[in-house]
């Protein structure tokens, strides 16, 4: 059983202390629940193998699931994928950072365990100034699944969000409750044609216009 710590910081403005506290329990191997512009997520180190299993096994999630990562600057994007498709280009102007989840070809510092072998990887950047600011300070990509456990309805009420992992990861950072349980939308961009996968907060049609 884990000791969690929860800890409550401001939206706009988060405190640096408490940013710099959680970011060295990732570095450390830590697992965090913390808010985004959609959903809460879990995650933590998404370079990290152990990090990796824990999350699995905390979120009861089969391995044949890829887990996501959230990145904080576009300039990072080259570090983690083999090439950015000239389709990626206008959605990543236009709703980066916000709920759009793309998927790539993986660079060789993704470790597999994170997409169950696959050479592909869903990535964004959230538009969330909390889980912006923990990303550059733990300086490594962070692994974002929605937090909940595998099966069960998407939670954005905090004291569920609690309830339900407490006594399983490190820190729980309470940013509130969410406006929303919709995920972020989640488009391919690895096949000749782009492909929707998963429909969430940014409709078909702001993307296809975008792709025109």
């Amino acid at each position: 059983m884990t000791k969690t710590e929860i800890i409550k910081i401001n939206l706009q403005n988060p405190e640096k202390d408490k940013i710099k506290k959680i970011a060295k329990v990732i570095k450390v191997g830590g697992v965090v629940v913390f808010p985004t512009d959609t959903v809460y997520g879990l995650g933590g180190d998404a370079l990290n193998k152990k990090t990796i299993k824990k999350i699995f096994q905390i979120k009861k999630r089969a391995l044949n699931k890829p887990l996501l990562i959230n990145i904080a600057r576009k300039k990072d994007l080259k570090k983690y994928v083999k090439k950015i498709p000239s389709t990626a280009k206008p959605l990543i102007k236009n709703f980066w950072p916000g709920p759009l989840t793309i998927i790539f070809e993986k660079s060789e510092i993704i470790p597999n365990e994170l997409t169950n072998n696959s050479p592909y990887i869903g990535i964004r950047i959230p538009n969330n100034k909390i889980t912006l600011k923990l990303i550059k300070e733990i300086n490594s990509p962070l692994i974002s699944t929605s937090a909940n456990v595998s099966g069960k309805a998407t939670l954005n009420n905090i004291e569920d969000i609690i309830k339900t992992f407490k006594d399983s990861v490190d820190i729980i950072i309470d940013g509130g409750n969410t406006t929303t349980n919709k995920g972020s939308t989640i488009i391919d961009l690895t096949k000749e044609k782009p492909l929707i996968l998963r429909k969430g907060a940014i409709t078909d049609t702001k993307l296809i216009d975008c792709l025109v």
